[in-house]
């Protein structure tokens, strides 16, 4: 796929399972503003075209801007890993990253304004819930490359989440009780 760097792709993740999801309430632990995120689990043979489009958008960015800037940029984080057990050993799944800031700002004007992710079901309706989307949820994500280079981190690109659809939903359970002795 040829890239223009002006207009930033958006495209589909495959399914997978999600890890640690925060998608409907932002995470503010390290983030004031707070941060959407998720990991996303996805067996390694479904997730080869989704890296490869990764990759090749990676690799096109940074012969743009190391043309662009007459710099030569490491490579940076990526945003997915092979997932490994606690032994060390391959588990044959793949862990994408995805993330959005919960506040958006203009930076002409210093106006700033939350953002929500939409959430999709599997029919592709708007999908509202009184339960948090917990881990073990299926999910697909539409997110858009974020590329970024600077000397410290290098050139990478982050997954920048669009909307989310639930294939299949997995609550969150949230603390036990005594109820459950």
């Amino acid at each position: 796929m040829d890239y223009s760097f002006k207009k930033l792709p958006v495209l589909s993740s495959p399914s997978g399972e999600a890890v640690w999801p925060r998608l409907q309430t932002p995470d503010t632990k390290f983030d004031n503003d707070g941060v959407y995120h998720t990991q996303l689990r996805v067996p390694a043979d479904q997730a080869e075209n989704f890296i490869g489009e990764i990759d090749q958008f990676l690799a096109g960015f940074k012969a743009h801007k190391e043309a662009e800037d007459g710099t030569q940029y490491r490579p940076g984080p990526l945003p997915y890993k092979h997932e490994m057990d606690k032994d060390g050993s391959p588990t044959g799944n793949v862990l994408f990253k995805f993330k959005l800031k919960a506040k958006a700002y203009n930076r002409k004007t210093g106006d700033s304004w939350d953002v929500k992710i939409p959430l999709y079901d599997k029919q592709a309706q708007a999908f509202t819930t009184d339960d948090t989307i917990g881990a073990g949820s299926k999910l697909k994500i539409s997110c858009r490359f974020r590329p970024y280079a600077n000397a410290a981190v290098g050139c990478g690109v982050s997954l920048g989440i669009e909307a989310v659809q639930v294939l299949e939903m997995a609550a969150y359970g949230g603390p036990a009780s005594a109820q459950a002795f």
